[in-house]
């Protein structure tokens, strides 16, 4: 099990017919002067843990995402890819990528994805 920090992170919320809606974490980190700034995007969000400053979020692959409430949003490079992604999925027909930056984790209705809050 992966326990993944990142420097900042935004919902997507992921729908195909082959497999329904899926809400993910799109999340990136920085780099810094020797390093290259990196991306990922989650396998799917089974539940939502709210802490005072932060967001537990386990995954369908067993991993965890920390999501600190104060780095919502995303970078220079995790919007490229989102708009990237989206834009194949549109175009291949096979679903589509929405990014969820004014939805709330506890809003979500996990029990009609892959979990339940």
């Amino acid at each position: 099990m992966n326990i993944y920090t990142p420097d900042k992170w935004e919902l997507l919320k992921v729908e195909s017919a082959q497999h329904g809606t899926i809400y993910k974490v799109l999340a990136s980190w920085y780099g810094g002067f020797v390093g290259s700034n990196s991306w990922k995007i989650s396998s799917g969000i089974e539940r939502v843990i709210e802490h005072d400053d932060h967001f537990e979020l386990p995954q369908s692959s067993g991993s965890t995402y920390i999501c600190y409430k104060g780095a919502r949003g995303t970078s220079g490079l995790s919007y490229d890819v989102f708009t990237s992604l989206s834009s194949k999925l549109a175009t291949s027909g096979s679903g589509s990528m929405t990014l969820l930056s004014g939805v709330s984790l506890t809003e979500l209705h996990l029990e009609n994805s892959h979990g339940s809050v």
